[in-house]
């Protein structure tokens, strides 16, 4: 699906190199910026047969920057342009990151607590700043997180936000389309209140970066299923078992109670935000009172 973005490539001083992701909604291309020396990048088009309507598809993408550019942050992707081509089909242009996914270091089977938590402590920082100035970002799960150099100095990035919506009291329009139906891995890291259509809060980021946390602890994601019914079930059933439990591993206890709570199946019993999962996790960090100083603000 190359031949709609040629007049990008001709028009906009990007030239572009390969498809790198293709999902739901969009699809992802590498690409080579002629403009202020920047180098490599990454497009982003959404999908035609999704969005047939170029001004519905030009809402949703405006919609995505906006989020975007207000999320702006050390450990959230970088924007850096936006347009249309010939057609009138939008594009979103983000800065190209060098690390491998979360999906893929999960791959390989857990990771030890204080790596993790090195991956996990800017996360919460990113999320909190998010939230803050009024974005939810509906949509963490490994695969929307690129680390670099996981296990000295990681560099942390959240990516994804074209399902990202605004919290009800930022006094922003929600110009953007209904939601997409997730597939089953993105329903595996979806809060209970957001796959049945209901009012989301800080606390829905919480619950699924609290699935990414279980699954780097213990090696397998926390909700499991083999169709969508099944891993709804289990979102809202609220039977999970502590990570400890599930790894044999009675080191993992100390962390049990904070996980468990971030995954509680209700909001007002999770976390309220990323600020307080945060404190909490310092409390219980391998690296104790080190690991809370180098994230303090």
């Amino acid at each position: 699906m190359m031949e709609h973005l040629d007049t990008v490539q001709l028009e906009s001083g990007y030239l572009l190199n390969s498809l790198v992701a293709e999902g739901s909604r969009a699809r992802v291309y590498l690409a080579e910026s002629n403009k202020d020396m920047r180098g490599q990048v990454v497009i982003k088009f959404l999908r035609e047969d999704e969005f047939p309507d170029n001004a519905i598809a030009t809402a949703d993408m405006n919609h995505e920057g906006q989020c975007l550019t207000l999320s702006a942050h050390a450990n959230v992707v970088s924007k850096i342009d936006s347009g249309s081509n010939a057609n009138g089909r939008p594009y979103l242009v983000t800065e190209y990151l060098k690390g491998q996914s979360l999906k893929q270091l999960f791959s390989e089977g857990p990771l030890d607590p204080g790596t993790l938590m090195n991956i996990i402590m800017p996360l919460t920082h990113a999320l909190e700043n998010m939230h803050k100035v009024g974005v939810l970002h509906l949509d963490l799960r490994p695969d929307k997180i690129i680390v670099e150099q996981p296990k000295k100095n990681p560099q942390v990035k959240i990516i994804g936000f074209g399902r990202a919506k605004f919290l009800p009291w930022a006094g922003r329009e929600q110009a953007v389309q209904p939601m997409q139906k997730s597939g089953l891995y993105s329903l595996q890291y979806t809060s209970p209140e957001q796959a049945m259509d209901k009012r989301c809060l800080p606390a829905s980021d919480v619950y699924s970066l609290g699935c990414i946390i279980y699954e780097g602890l213990v090696g397998r994601p926390a909700i499991q299923g083999e169709n969508e019914l099944h891993v709804m079930a289990q979102h809202l059933s609220g039977k999970l078992q502590a990570p400890s439990q599930v790894k044999g591993d009675a080191s993992l206890r100390k962390f049990d109670e904070v996980v468990m709570q971030a995954l509680a199946n209700e909001t007002h019993r999770r976390f309220v935000d990323a600020a307080e999962l945060r404190e909490a996790l310092q409390r219980v960090s391998p690296s104790g009172g080190w690991m809370a100083r180098l994230f303090k603000k």
